[in-house]
């Protein structure tokens, strides 16, 4: 049977800033800065290849065995891309079941729809925990129970209570440490934070997260914001002379 391999960070959205839910926190209380840390490896199987969908079959747990599925229109894409994707909608869905013995049942899901910059939401990913329970998971532990430790939900924004110019200033500040230190790869995350905090971002950010992302092997990703730098600023912009300088190096 074929078979995929997810490794720890493919599902990973800012992960080490934030902090692991309550195990009792309500599914209809999840925050917008939701995202989904895996824990450790997974092995997938192909369970409708034409529709690339894979499963992970939880056996021998102490709980309903349940388990999870993974689906993306390009799966190559989601698997290619290691970085930052986000939680978009949380939805509950019901499938009927029937089996050669005409037994009928149904299947309850908790279905989380992932993207990032690399990966639109087009593409219709989508991390679906499954129940045979009469009812879906209501709470985090319940959802949890049926991961099999592979998976923890995370608030990924650690400033969420905070104004935006406050936050801000925070996470600047953070950034500008790290780069001083040459914790380039580290300052990713926090530039991550920033932009989904505002619309009106700073000329530094273009060129200073180019920089980062370049340092850190991501130079695809780089050239994109980059590109954004000189079509805002243009020649006029203070860190022109670098942005073009950063471009000819790639």
């Amino acid at each position: 049977m074929n078979k995929i391999f997810l490794t720890s960070t493919l599902l990973f959205s800012l992960s080490a800033l934030g902090q692991e839910l309550p195990l009792d926190t309500s599914i209809k209380d999840l925050p917008p800065s939701l995202a989904i840390k895996v824990n450790k490896e997974i092995q997938l199987e192909v369970f409708r290849d034409k529709y690339n969908v894979y499963r992970h079959t939880i056996e021998g747990s102490s709980t309903d065995p349940g388990g999870f599925i993974i689906s993306c229109d390009h799966l190559q894409r989601l698997k290619e891309n290691t970085a930052l994707l986000h939680i978009s909608n949380v939805q509950q869905s019901v499938l009927p079941m029937l089996n050669n013995a005409n037994e009928r049942w149904n299947e309850y899901y908790l279905d989380f729809y992932f993207s990032s910059d690399e990966i639109p939401k087009s593409d219709n990913c989508v991390l679906q925990i499954s129940s045979k329970k009469e009812l879906p998971p209501s709470t985090v532990g319940e959802a949890l129970n049926y991961t099999d430790g592979y998976f923890s939900f995370i608030d990924s924004d650690p400033y969420a209570d905070l104004d935006d110019e406050t936050a801000q200033q925070i996470i600047l500040k953070k950034i500008a440490n790290l780069i001083e230190n040459n914790s380039y790869k580290e300052s990713l995350l926090y530039f991550s934070m920033l932009e989904r905090r505002q619309q009106d971002l700073p000329e530094d950010f273009y060129y200073y997260y180019a920089k980062s992302l370049k340092m850190s092997g991501e130079s695809k990703k780089a050239m994109i914001y980059l590109k954004k730098y000189l079509a805002k600023y243009g020649k006029t912009g203070k860190y022109y002379e670098r942005t073009t300088q950063l471009i000819s190096e790639m």
